[in-house]
């Protein structure tokens, strides 16, 4: 529901469960807090502004977010969509900023999947919306999708593909494929960079267009050999794990990770176990 939230279909209320009287209702105690590790060993949940919980058995529920650690300054300077708190409250501060500026902004979405489709689209409906409504939809802005994949939504079908291609040349969104996000960098760092002068982009992208003139832009997206400015950017890349699941280091997960291993493969019918078609030290699903 969070397209629909974010082109103003939805209330936030509507998109959002209130786990209070859920957990009530199940008989389940509900911490507010942040979870920063596991000590798998003491079976302890670590949290970072309570005590640790015991548990005895431990369910992880917690989803993924945009990878982000591959890209330099991808989480400090862009609108990660996950978690969704994090991305409701930049949302509405950039939509503030919108409808504030007196020029038009120019605003991107990394990762052409489904999620970065959703976005673009919802992000573009709200905004220029919202300034037509104030009579300033002369300064609606700019729309850029950004992939490294040489398609829009490359796990999908050729004819939903080819249909939302059309939606986006029909909504004037400017599609960038086949280039690999490198570094996103704060504005005021465009001097340093070598395929920046003067303070705006004057550079050549793969196809041979010229993107210039982008003169007080607040961030730049440093592709793979070429840069492009930005006003601002939403973060909608394939998924990666949390980031406090990374620090694991291995040893700590034992042998109860590759206990785990092998029962996913077996779930998924890609590995069952030799003889009695269990998973090894796990109750076969009811």
């Amino acid at each position: 529901m969070l397209p629909g939230f974010i082109a103003g279909h939805y209330e936030f209320d509507d998109a959002h469960i209130d786990l209070g009287p859920l957990s009530r209702f199940a008989g389940a105690r509900l911490f507010c807090d942040e979870v920063v590790g596991i000590d798998i060993a003491e079976r302890r949940v670590r949290c970072r502004n309570r005590p640790p919980v015991a548990y005895d058995l431990l369910s992880l529920n917690i989803g993924s977010t945009p990878l982000t650690s591959d890209v330099d300054g991808a989480a400090e300077h862009t609108i990660v969509v996950k978690p969704v708190s994090g991305f409701v409250v930049r949302w509405e501060k950039l939509v503030e900023r919108v409808l504030e500026s007196d020029r038009r902004l120019a605003i991107g979405t990394v990762g052409a999947g489904a999620g970065g489709l959703e976005l673009t689209l919802a992000a573009q409906h709200a905004l220029v919306g919202a300034l037509e409504e104030k009579g300033r939809g002369d300064l609606a802005p700019s729309f850029h999708l950004f992939s490294a994949t040489s398609t829009i939504l490359p796990t999908h079908g050729r004819g939903v593909r080819r249909r939302c291609a059309r939606v986006l040349r029909e909504r004037g969104v400017d599609v960038h494929l086949g280039v690999r996000v490198r570094e996103v960098r704060d504005g005021d760092d465009a001097a340093v960079n070598p395929f920046v002068a003067g303070g705006f982009v004057d550079t050549i992208e793969n196809d041979g267009s010229a993107f210039g003139g982008f003169e007080n832009q607040c961030m730049w997206i440093a592709l793979y050999d070429f840069m492009r400015a930005l006003d601002a950017a939403c973060w909608a890349r394939h998924a990666g794990h949390q980031a406090w699941l990374r620090r694991r280091p291995a040893e700590a997960w034992g042998d109860e990770r590759s206990r785990v291993v092998r029962y996913l493969r077996w779930l998924a019918g890609r590995a069952p176990p030799a003889g009695s078609g269990r998973a090894p030290g796990y109750a076969n699903p009811a």
